[in-house]
């Protein structure tokens, strides 16, 4: 259960703001997740040079996780994603400096651009864990007042140490700047679908509205005629969102830099050309080598050479 979504974004007058919405049961999950995307939506129309920062790669990954649960809200996340709208500021800090601690956590990095902390974190863990027992054990009832809001208190420090932590890295980049010529930002993207996909995803979607819409939000209540309805309106996109989810798979280890990559079953990281060992002059076999890791690999899958703006096969 995704059961808190909090954002702190730029309100009214240039003030940071603080927003969330809670969900207990699957049902009002599904109705925070669709709100939670519209205000992003409504906001990147507003701001149309707006981002979503986030520090690791929980949050996308949540984002699509929900996405496909419910079956709602595709073409919008599609578009956040095809538009690069999320920027996991844990890797550009991995990438970008050199700090003295012992992990790049956030926690271990406030002490660089100052963020103080409120809430007591031993304190948030064991409302954490009572939380997330209560959930498993779905007794929601059992969630106090004062956990929910030492959770919430916690999740909206950490939105705001991320903001703090963004625009520290904002002043470090401007003071390299000023000393480099080669710290161009990425190309802006508007993530726009083609017309004819487009027209496809509103028309399956208002066909799985109408299959789902007046199902109870109680699943123990369904009887086989409900069931049906919910299994047959996610079959519609079944094929899609499967052959989705392994794009989003190949443009997620593309991102991943080399250190990354040696922990990746799916990739081979630090492979280097070593010699020619036979085969002919039009078709001749080169051994290379790599470093030890574990690799995942079954004949027949193809292999992708990362570099430059793409993947080359």
């Amino acid at each position: 259960m995704e059961y808190l979504l909090g954002l702190a974004f730029v309100g009214e007058g240039g003030h940071t703001e603080y927003r969330a919405w809670w969900a207990l049961d699957r049902g009002t999950e599904r109705r925070t997740f669709e709100e939670f995307i519209d205000f992003v939506m409504d906001r990147w129309a507003r701001f149309p040079r707006a981002y979503i920062y986030h520090f690791s790669p929980y949050e996308p990954a949540a984002i699509k996780r929900l996405m496909s649960r419910h079956g709602t809200r595709e073409a919008q996340v599609d578009r956040l994603l095809r538009a690069m709208r999320f920027i996991d500021l844990f890797a550009v800090v991995r990438q970008g400096i050199r700090a003295s601690v012992e992990s790049y956590s956030l926690k271990e990095l406030e002490r660089f651009y100052g963020f103080r902390r409120q809430a007591d974190l031993r304190d948030a863990a064991a409302a954490l864990r009572r939380v997330a027992s209560a959930l498993e054990l779905s007794v929601p009832a059992e969630i106090t007042e004062a956990d929910r809001a030492t959770v919430e208190t916690y999740n909206k420090e950490d939105c705001l140490s991320t903001s703090a932590l963004r625009h520290w890295l904002e002043a470090a980049r401007a003071e390299a700047a000023l000393t480099s010529t080669d710290l161009v930002r990425p190309e802006e993207r508007d993530g726009n679908a083609s017309d004819a996909i487009a027209e496809r995803a509103e028309e399956v979607q208002a066909v799985f509205d109408r299959l789902v819409t007046g199902l109870p939000e109680d699943r123990a209540a369904w009887g086989p005629i409900e069931r049906g309805r919910w299994l047959l309106a996610h079959q519609l996109e079944y094929f899609r969102r499967e052959d989705r989810c392994a794009w989003w798979e190949f443009f997620r280890l593309h991102e991943l830099d080399t250190e990354a990559l040696l922990e990746e079953r799916k990739a081979i990281a630090g492979i280097e050309f070593e010699r020619e060992a036979g085969g002919t002059a039009r078709c001749p076999i080169h051994r290379y080598r790599y470093p030890m890791q574990e690799v995942g690999l079954a004949v027949g899958d193809k292999l992708h050479e990362a570099g430059g703006d793409g993947w080359e096969p």
